[in-house]
């Protein structure tokens, strides 16, 4: 009883206040990433013009993104629970939890591999198609490429501080509360990727642009 009591103690000493906004920051960070990935899908799947190759290799990382998502979400509340409480503990799922999170982030890195792969292929194959078509394609190609760029760049910024820390694990004791920063940027990084995923793939970009502008034309008469 005694040392569960001074575990308690040192837990509670540790303490920062600011651990609790972390927490929901990170919470609603990756809901949003949840949501934007499952109304990606909503729009693939209601609609045959998204029903293309790159879009379905799309769809399928904003599949893993759901599946990664839930599982990070699932730590990031197990921590805000316990930081509420000024606990350190640990349920009989907190090391499963932990190895589907290094799981998930395998499966997600390899679904984005995938579409650079595709991308690879398709524009080194450009010149067995008609010049004009070849035009038009690597246009297209330009577009999912640069979003290929953009969320690499996103996982090397967000994603290095994590690799610095584990490298200075192997060699000295890391910066004090280095885990919550490192996984504070991981999971902001599953937004902006979903939110570049979602910019930057033009069939979906326009159903979403032709609901607008359905919803906007049928509010004016309303209005006038």
């Amino acid at each position: 009883m005694d040392s569960v009591d001074n575990t308690t103690a040192i837990v509670k000493a540790n303490f920062e206040s600011w651990f609790i906004i972390m927490n929901i920051t990170i919470i609603f960070f990756l809901i949003l990433a949840i949501l934007i990935a499952i109304i990606f899908l909503l729009i693939v799947a209601f609609n045959k013009t998204c029903h293309t190759v790159p879009i379905m290799l799309t769809t399928n990382s904003c599949l893993v993104e759901i599946i990664y998502g839930s599982i990070t979400l699932s730590l990031a509340v197990f921590t805000f629970q316990n930081d509420t409480k000024q606990l350190a503990y640990q349920d009989a799922l907190c090391t499963f939890r932990g190895y589907l999170a290094f799981v998930g982030t395998a499966i997600y890195l390899y679904s984005f591999t995938l579409q650079a792969i595709y991308r690879y292929i398709s524009v080194v194959h450009t010149a067995h198609i008609s010049w004009q078509s070849a035009r038009v394609q690597t246009r297209r190609d330009l577009v999912v490429v640069r979003r290929i760029i953009i969320i690499i760049m996103i996982l090397l910024t967000l994603g290095f501080p994590y690799v610095i820390f584990i490298l200075i694990s192997f060699v000295t004791k890391p910066p004090k509360y280095h885990l919550r920063i490192a996984l504070f940027l991981l999971d902001l990084s599953q937004t902006l990727i979903m939110m570049t995923i979602f910019k930057f793939s033009q069939p979906v970009m326009d159903v979403v642009l032709k609901y607008k502008r359905l919803v906007s034309s049928r509010v004016q008469p309303t209005m006038t």
